[in-house]
């Protein structure tokens, strides 16, 4: 889905003043494997711009803009999984209400990712202004630019854990699933946030 808002307006027949803006959703989902959960992304982007344009003289033409555009890139699992949800009755290394990403892997059999849950908004600003001078064969251009990016990054993926079988108690990688003889099992609690 997206929209877009425009306005001119003339002060005078050579002073004009405009604005923009444009806001887009989009969510897909996806499931591309089996075993596998529904994956969601969701990419959200905002635009907004002013500007001011002003003929001093037919050789002498002034623009000025400021835009700011945000981003977000949202994707993450369609329903959070828990090894709880099965049985498994592990501690968890973060709070619950937090989104997070459950991993399995069966060497050689099979195995499943849950999408890792992440939050990644994103800003720019922007300030353009230029002066632009005709004389004869002669164009200068001459102006500055300011520009201003923050980004945030936002995850918890390890709550859950990570479990991997490959055989190493029975030699044969589904025997060890089957018997709950995980090779090995990952856990942290790390909220990862960061410009």
């Amino acid at each position: 889905d997206q929209g877009v808002i425009r306005v001119d307006h003339s002060i005078s027949d050579t002073h004009k003043i405009f604005g923009r803006s444009l806001n887009q959703v989009s969510r897909t989902a996806d499931a591309d494997r089996l075993p596998a959960f529904r994956n969601w992304l969701e990419f959200r982007a905002w635009n907004a711009t002013l500007g001011d344009s002003w003929i001093a003289r037919p050789t002498l033409v002034n623009l000025l803009t400021l835009t700011m555009n945000r981003t977000a890139s949202l994707p993450g699992a369609a329903n959070s999984f828990r090894w709880r949800d099965v049985g498994v009755r592990q501690p968890l290394a973060g709070p619950e209400s937090d989104p997070t990403n459950s991993s399995l892997n069966v060497t050689g059999a099979f195995g499943f990712t849950q999408r890792v849950t992440l939050q990644l908004p994103r800003t720019i600003v922007h300030l353009n202004e230029s002066i632009s001078y005709n004389r004869g064969p002669h164009f200068l251009r001459g102006g500055f630019e300011l520009r201003h990016l923050q980004e945030i990054r936002r995850t918890n993926n390890q709550i859950d854990g990570f479990f991997v079988f490959n055989g190493q108690f029975s030699q044969v990688p589904a025997a060890d699933f089957l018997l709950g003889l995980p090779n090995s099992y990952a856990q942290a609690g790390n909220i990862s946030e960061g410009l």
